[in-house]
């Protein structure tokens, strides 16, 4: 899960000359174009066609800290308590659980 939150991240500042796709998952069903491109054997296409939130290298030692906090091992356990698939019933397990009738 961890992976998958950087992932994220380093899909949105990388660009075509210094891609950052070490992270995102690899094959041909993966969300990433550039890592499902070279599944396929093909040549990536630009990253300002396929990057829908494009972000500046230069504020990632700003954003960089709130993914940090995102991939927390205490964050992610505290998701993971919720015990069900439905994301919206995980979320109002969390608020229940601080906001007690």
């Amino acid at each position: 899960m961890k992976t998958a939150i950087y992932a994220t991240l380093f899909n949105c500042i990388s660009a075509d000359q210094k891609p950052q796709h070490k992270k995102c998952p690899s094959g041909i069903d993966s969300w990433c174009f550039y890592q499902s491109s070279l599944t396929r054997g093909k040549k990536p296409g630009f990253h300002k066609d396929w990057v829908e939130t494009p972000i500046n290298e230069e504020y990632l030692p700003k954003i960089f800290p709130i993914y940090q906090r995102l991939a927390s091992s205490e964050l992610l356990s505290r998701c993971v308590r919720g015990l069900t698939r439905n994301s919206n019933e995980a979320l109002h397990s969390m608020i229940w659980n601080r906001c007690s009738k």
